[in-house]
């Protein structure tokens, strides 16, 4: 199938430009994601191990949504992480940098394989071999973003605050066109996490302005009256939940 004709039968594009979606997410995962950053705190930052939790929760909001058509992939390859309408997807989470409405992220938190230094012969075997075939969804979270995305100095902003889909064709071609030794980074940035196989910036960018991803803005804040929820109460109520039905 061509790249033209990929495009014009994409699912997942579709759901992304439909207004109910659009609403459904800027809805449910606000909520969500600000309950998981409590969650998963250490001080006054947050625990690296949140992206897990957070790629669980993508995945039971499209599994929701689309009424069965997403299912996991089990492979789990740090790579393709479900299939949407039985297209590969690879799912990532991120928390954007900056303040105010000048936000972006860092390439190196994207990883497309975790475990084991990028330098280990492990690694450098996998990135000889890389060569995606799937599209990307991007979370970027922001706690106190107000879905904004202002552009700055009259160019689009740097990353949208929100969720995006790279649709396969837009990363394969990216890819051609860069190859290989562009599209990753062979070392992570000072400060970065030296683990897994990381994105680069040029790479990155090309994903995010290519006409094709789809881009959905999300208000992440929460209202002064909500409270989070004690994860104590979770599993009070699991507990609770499995001594009735032994009852």
């Amino acid at each position: 199938m061509s790249e033209e004709n990929s495009a014009a039968v994409d699912r997942i594009a579709e759901l992304f430009k439909d207004p109910n979606f659009i609403a459904f997410v800027r809805k449910v995962l606000p909520e969500l994601f600000q309950q998981l950053q409590i969650d998963y705190r250490d001080g006054d930052q947050p625990n690296p191990a949140v992206g897990i939790p957070r790629q669980k929760l993508l995945t039971a909001m499209f599994e929701v949504y689309s009424r069965g058509s997403t299912t996991e992939d089990m492979k789990m390859d740090g790579q393709r992480d479900i299939h949407i309408f039985k297209k590969p997807i690879s799912v990532k989470s991120v928390t954007a940098q900056g303040k105010g409405n000048t936000r972006s992220i860092r390439a190196d938190s994207i990883k497309f394989s975790w475990g084991g230094n990028i330098q280990s012969k492990t690694k450098k075997s996998q990135v000889k071999a890389f060569n995606p075939s799937y599209g990307i969804i991007i979370a970027s979270f922001a706690e106190d973003f107000d879905g904004t995305n202002h552009k700055a100095l009259g160019k689009p902003a740097k990353w949208t605050i929100g969720l995006i889909y790279v649709p396969q064709h837009v990363v394969e071609r990216v890819f051609r066109r860069l190859g290989r030794g562009k599209f990753l980074k062979s070392k992570n940035s000072k400060g970065g996490d030296d683990r897994g196989i990381p994105i680069s910036n040029e790479a990155l960018e090309a994903l995010h302005k290519h006409k094709d991803t789809c881009k959905i803005s999300i208000d992440w804040r929460m209202s002064e009256s909500w409270r989070p929820k004690s994860d104590l109460d979770l599993w009070k109520h699991k507990i609770s939940k499995l001594w009735d039905e032994e009852e």
